[in-house]
């Protein structure tokens, strides 16, 4: 038997109430931003660390 993702299978499941399902979409564009923070921190944050390495091979 071939497995894979099923297509076109109907999700089993209580259906949500129009306002709950509008709070969904707005918990998930705050993630989103959250998400694009922590990636520029990272960033930042390795920057950092390299500047940190380049003085110590100038010494």
């Amino acid at each position: 038997m071939k497995k894979g993702r099923k297509r076109g299978k109907r999700k089993s499941g209580k259906k949500k109430k129009k306002r709950e399902r509008g709070m969904e979409g707005k918990r998930k564009r705050g993630k989103r931003k959250e998400r694009g923070r922590k990636k520029k921190e990272k960033k930042e944050r390795l920057a950092s660390l390299d500047r940190d390495d380049g003085d110590k091979c100038k010494m």
